[in-house]
C-alpha cells in the first residue's frame, strides 16, 4: 500500500475517533429490511474507512497489474521494432554493397525487399540508382519520385532525380529539380555545373552565362580557375557565333567584346573580333585587335595576322619590329616559334644573312622545322626562284608545318 493511502487512512482514522467521542452510543445498521446489526459508531466509521481504504488498494493495485502488462506490451512492441530496425539496416547495408560492387540485380531485389514494405528514403534513392543503371529509367524515375515525397529536401535524391530527367531527354525538369538544389545550397556547384552542361547542351547560351557566371567565385586552385574562366569565354564565344549564324553582327560583336573582357586569355575571341572588323573594313580595329590579342595571350597565331596586316600596307620594319619585341620577350616555345616566324619573313624578304643570324640563336635540332630552314638559309640563295623544286617543296612543307604550329592554340 502506498504511503498516499496510509495517510489517508489515518487521517480518516483521527476523524472516526473524534466523531466516536463526541457521539457515543450506539446506531443500527441494516443489511436487508429484517436484519440488522447494531454497532458501535466508531466502529461503522472505522469500518466504512477501512473498506474505502481497501477498495481504493484493491483498485490501485489492479491499475499496477494493468499497467504492468501494458508495459510488457509495449516493451515487446519496442524489441520488435528494434529488430525490425536491425534487420532493415541489414538488408540495406548488403543492398549499399551490391550496388557499390555493381550487382545491380541484386541491389534492386534488396531494396524492393524494403520499399514494399515501407516509404524507406535509402532504399528508394538505392532502388531508383539500381533501376537506371540497367536501363530501366522510368522506374527509376517512379522511385525517386517517391522518395522526395517523402524528403523533399533530400539532396542526394534530387540529384538522383536530375540524372533520370537527364536519361529520359527531359532537360527543362532536370533543370528544375537542379535549381532546387541551388535553392537550397547557393554554392552547390556540383549542381550549377550540371545546370550549365544542360544549358549549353540545349545551346541556350544566355543561361549558360549565368550559370558560368554563378560556378567561377566557387572554383578554387589556379589550374581550375583557369579551365573554368576558358570555359567561360568559350559559352561567350559560341552565343556570339549563334549572332553571327542569325546575321546579327551587332549583338556578336558586342559578345566577342564581352568575351575578351571576361577572359583575356581567349585567343578564339580575338580572332573572331578582328575578322568582325576585316570583313567591316576596319581594318585598324582588326590590327588593334591582334595586338591586344598576343599581349595577352603570346599566341604566335597573332603574329602572323599582323605581319599579313602590315606587309599589305608595306611595313616591313615594323614587321621587324614586332618579330623582335616577341623574341625578346617570349620564352620557352612562344620564343622559338617566333624566331622561326621571323627566319622565314627574312628569307621570304631577301634577308638571308639576317635569317641565318636569328635561326642560329636557336639550339642545333630545335625541331625538323628549324633544320629545314636553317639548311635552305645556309644553302640556297633565295626562296623566292632559284631554289631546286625539291627544296623548295621542302621548304614549304616546313614552312606550312609552322604555321600549323603557331596555329594550333585555335584548333586546341
Amino acid at each position: 500500500m502506498s504511503l498516499k493511502l496510509y495517510l489517508i487512512l489515518i487521517v480518516i482514522a483521527g476523524l472516526s475517533i473524534y466523531v466516536a467521542f463526541l457521539n457515543p452510543g450506539e446506531m443500527e445498521v441494516y443489511f436487508t429490511q429484517s436484519f440488522s446489526w447494531e454497532l458501535p459508531k466508531v466502529v461503522v466509521l472505522l469500518g466504512a474507512a477501512l473498506l474505502g481504504v481497501g477498495l481504493t488498494g484493491l483498485f490501485s493495485w489492479v491499475e499496477g497489474v494493468k499497467g504492468s502488462i501494458r508495459s510488457s506490451r509495449a516493451a515487446a512492441r519496442r524489441r520488435d521494432k528494434e529488430n525490425r530496425a536491425r534487420q532493415v539496416e541489414k538488408t540495406l547495408t548488403e543492398a549499399d554493397n551490391a550496388l557499390a560492387a555493381g550487382h545491380f540485380p541484386q541491389a534492386e531485389s534488396l531494396y524492393q525487399k524494403i520499399a514494399r514494405t515501407q516509404n524507406n528514403v535509402r532504399a528508394l534513392y538505392g532502388l531508383g540508382v539500381s533501376l537506371r543503371a540497367q536501363d530501366n529509367a522510368k522506374d527509376a524515375l517512379k522511385a525517386h519520385l517517391k522518395a522526395r515525397v517523402a524528403e523533399p529536401d533530400n539532396v542526394r535524391v534530387l540529384y538522383a532525380l536530375a540524372a533520370d530527367y537527364e536519361s529520359a531527354g527531359e532537360p527543362k525538369k532536370q533543370i528544375e529539380v537542379l535549381q532546387q538544389i541551388v535553392g537550397l545550397d547557393r554554392n552547390a556547384v556540383t549542381a550549377l555545373e550540371k545546370i550549365r552542361d544542360a544549358h549549353e547542351n540545349a545551346k541556350d547560351w544566355e543561361n549558360a552565362y549565368e550559370a558560368q557566371r554563378k560556378i567561377l567565385p566557387l572554383v578554387s586552385g589556379q589550374g581550375a580557375l583557369a579551365r573554368e574562366q576558358k570555359r567561360f569565354g568559350d559559352i561567350i564565344h559560341a552565343h556570339a557565333q549563334k549572332c553571327l549564324e542569325e546575321n546579327d553582327r551587332e549583338k556578336a560583336l558586342a559578345e566577342l567584346k564581352r568575351a575578351v573582357r571576361e577572359d583575356n586569355q581567349h585567343t578564339e575571341s580575338y580572332l573572331a573580333l578582328a575578322d568582325l572588323y576585316t570583313n567591316a573594313g576596319e581594318d585598324k580595329s582588326a590590327l588593334k585587335t591582334w595586338k591586344a590579342g598576343y599581349d595577352n595571350t603570346k599566341a604566335p597565331v597573332f603574329l602572323l595576322k599582323i605581319q599579313n596586316a602590315l606587309q599589305q600596307k608595306d611595313q616591313g620594319k615594323d614587321i621587324e619590329k614586332l618579330y623582335q619585341a616577341a623574341i625578346r620577350l617570349a620564352s620557352g616555345e612562344g620564343q622559338a616559334v617566333a624566331s622561326l616566324l621571323y627566319s622565314v619573313y627574312l628569307l621570304e624578304s631577301g634577308s638571308r644573312d639576317q635569317a641565318i643570324k636569328t635561326l642560329e640563336t636557336l639550339p642545333e635540332g630545335e625541331c625538323l622545322v628549324h633544320q629545314v630552314l636553317l639548311y635552305t638559309a645556309r644553302n640556297a640563295e633565295s626562296v623566292n626562284g632559284s631554289m631546286p623544286d625539291s627544296m623548295k617543296a621542302v621548304y614549304e612543307q616546313a614552312k606550312q608545318n609552322l604555321i600549323d604550329l603557331a596555329s594550333k592554340t585555335v584548333d586546341g
